[in-house]
């Protein structure tokens, strides 16, 4: 089977199916208990492989005036509920995957500095990282398929790290983390 690009896809229990797109084939469905099959809406980005689903997410931590002379810091996540806080919380992973890239915008350039964005896994630093670069508000990095490996039940999350030199201490930053997920292997 050909891969088959679906932007924007996440799971939804329904008793039919969704009208799909004439350009785009719909992925396999597999009957559930009750006879209800899950179909894929747009919320996330999905691929279908020779009849599996991999699902690439994407998980947002921030934060406000960024300060100097950190060591890995952890980035905030937005908690809602009846009141959105901000909290130093990890991302836990459902499914085995691997971590795929890391985007950063912010509301500033960075004039001066070092500031180093890495990723987290059960408390250990990986090899996944994202160097701001000077006279930037945006900047990315990705990374190959398998090479930053998760488990399902792993903790994840980012850090900061800046040296004592690092400007705008007024900047906001967002680091949005994409990771691959495959619910068919575990």
């Amino acid at each position: 089977m050909a891969e088959v690009v679906f932007a924007f896809l996440t799971p939804v229990w329904q008793a039919a199916p969704p009208p799909a797109p004439a350009s785009v084939a719909p992925p396999p469905n597999v009957p559930a208990p009750g006879g209800i099959t899950p179909y894929l809406v747009p919320t996330t980005e999905s691929t279908v492989i020779r009849d599996r689903v991999r699902s690439v997410i994407d998980s947002c931590f921030s934060q406000s005036n960024l300060p100097v002379s950190q060591s890995a810091s952890k980035l905030y996540r937005i908690v809602g509920g009846g009141t959105i806080v901000a909290s130093q919380i990890p991302l836990v992973v459902a499914y085995r995957g691997s971590v795929l890239a890391l985007t950063l915008s912010a509301s500033d350039n960075k004039t001066a500095g070092t500031a180093i964005f890495t990723v987290y896994v059960n408390n250990a630093a990986t090899g996944a990282s994202l160097t701001w670069s000077n006279s930037t508000s945006s900047g990315f990095a990705s990374f190959p398929a398998g090479l930053y490996p998760l488990s399902a039940g792993d903790k994840v999350d980012v850090r900061v790290t800046t040296n004592g030199t690092y400007a705008p201490t007024t900047a906001e930053v967002e680091i949005l983390l994409y990771l691959s997920q495959n619910p068919e292997v575990s």
